[in-house]
């Protein structure tokens, strides 16, 4: 699902930016979050948008949560995710602090690796 060239310690990368997952993905609804990992992809919507990811999205995985950054945590570790990437600009500190909380990951490099890493 993504290029060699992203850094190998990562297993999966989490996108928030809108634009970009309609780009992957085909959504067109406002409020979904997409983890990636190398050979498949999670779309993480609430109740309102279920059926809409469903009928537009192939190839990846709908997951219905009304906690969907709470959501994250626990698909990353049922698909045996231990390091997920991020972009920091489409983060706010507080829901990587839910992600950080919930799943007992650890912030790595925020300012070089931009990753978390399950403890």
């Amino acid at each position: 699902m993504w290029s060699e060239q992203i850094n190998p310690k990562v297993e999966a990368i989490l996108a928030t930016g809108r634009e970009d997952i309609r780009y992957i993905t085909g959504f067109s609804g406002s409020e979904a979050l997409l983890l990636l990992t190398r050979d498949r992809g999670f779309l993480v919507v609430d109740s309102r948008y279920t059926n809409q990811a469903r009928s537009e999205c192939v190839g990846v995985v709908v997951v219905e949560s009304n906690d969907r950054i709470g959501e994250i945590p626990r698909v990353s570790s049922r698909a045996g995710v231990k390091r997920v990437g991020f972009e920091p600009r489409q983060l706010t500190f507080f829901q990587l602090l839910i992600i950080f909380w919930v799943q007992g990951q650890k912030l790595l490099g925020l300012l070089e690796n931009l990753t978390l890493e399950k403890k």
